[in-house]
């Protein structure tokens, strides 16, 4: 394909564009599950939902707030989970920014 249209230059710019649809895929994928079922593969492994103030799995729209939330939280070298340590409900920034809490399924 290369040969065909050549490289794409400068090269930051194809960083930038597969790190940004990487970004869009992975928050499509946590985004759709928190608000399918409140649950990942991977918190259904380990019996884990996420759940909004009244009860029932995020909407759509918080959950890609709280995905949002949870970049942030992690860019700082993850201090934004340190509230879990101290909270009594464990909640992350991710958490208390879009409202949500995980609990045991």
């Amino acid at each position: 394909m290369v040969a065909l249209v050549g490289e794409l230059r400068p090269a930051w710019l194809f960083g930038s564009l597969a790190g940004a649809g990487w970004l869009l895929l992975v928050g499509a994928y946590f985004a759709f599950f928190w608000s399918l079922g409140g649950q990942t593969p991977g918190m259904r492994l380990a019996h884990l939902r996420v759940i909004d103030h009244f009860g029932e799995p995020p909407r759509f729209v918080r959950a890609v707030v709280r995905f949002a939330a949870l970049i942030v939280a992690i860019i700082p070298m993850f201090a934004g989970l340190l509230p879990i340590l101290f909270d009594a409900r464990r909640r992350g920034l991710h958490d208390f920014v879009a409202r949500t809490f995980v609990v045991r399924a």
